[in-house]
């Protein structure tokens, strides 16, 4: 189970406390604990990808809580800290968020959730393979399927239902940038199947005030951090809904 973040907007004046909120509970998660009852990490490689004037695009092998200051600029800003599935493999390559393109998009994509690769790779016709992980075979899923960002996205989530290749839940966060007009979006989705557990560490939460809005993973409003920030209300994103932030 990974934790991730996705902020938008003029963020910049709270970019601290929420950067050390999401760092401490990736170091220690409030709503996890490893099977003998150890704390629970997110430990194996962080990555984000933040767009204003510029693009800057970064991924690490290191756990997020060991990073030097992260400084994103306002705009939006989506990171990501890992925690390897069983049988998934491990590395800076590994992490996320996943960047593709089509003919007028940049796409990046952060994924909390075990997807059946070998089932997606099946649907598109190719072997199971051996050097992506479950999300970017997802992200190969989704890069094919026509129209805009929500479109894609929309048509990958339905087609990973269908062939029942969810193996857990299914949390995404999506940011798309067109390269002639610079528009920017970012997209979340959050569910799991109905025979499968969606708890409160399976959650993806929303705050927002006049400046920014923020969507994030539920451990991240249980750490002290967070509650020094002063948003009045964090809101759980509704199940099974495509949401822009």
């Amino acid at each position: 189970m990974c934790r991730m973040m996705l902020l938008k907007g003029n963020y910049e004046p709270v970019i601290d406390p929420m950067l050390l909120a999401f760092k401490e509970v990736c170091r220690n998660d409030p709503l996890n604990r490893e099977p003998d009852g150890s704390i629970y990490q997110h430990a194996d490689g962080w990555g984000s990808v933040n767009i204003h004037d510029t693009i800057e695009y970064t991924k690490s092998a290191e756990p997020v809580y060991l990073a030097k200051r992260i400084e994103p600029k306002g705009g939006i800003f989506m990171i990501h800290a890992r925690k390897t599935s069983t049988g998934e493999p491990s590395g800076v390559g590994f992490t996320h968020p996943f960047h593709g393109s089509d003919s007028d998009n940049e796409y990046w994509l952060c994924h909390n959730g075990d997807f059946d690769k070998a089932k997606l790779a099946e649907y598109m016709g190719k072997p199971t393979p051996t050097g992506e992980s479950d999300s970017q075979v997802f992200f190969d899923l989704f890069l094919i399927q026509p129209g805009n960002a929500k479109k894609k996205l929309s048509q990958a989530i339905k087609i990973v239902n269908d062939l029942h290749a969810i193996k857990s839940i299914a949390n995404l966060f999506l940011i798309s940038y067109n390269r002639i007009s610079g528009e920017r979006s970012g997209l979340a989705y959050t569910d799991a199947p109905a025979d499968k557990p969606y708890g409160e560490h399976s959650m993806l939460y929303s705050v927002r005030n006049k400046e920014i809005r923020a969507f994030f993973s539920s451990s991240i409003a249980y750490s002290r951090h967070f509650e020094k920030i002063g948003f009045s209300a964090a809101d759980s994103i509704p199940r099974g809904t495509i949401v822009e932030i």
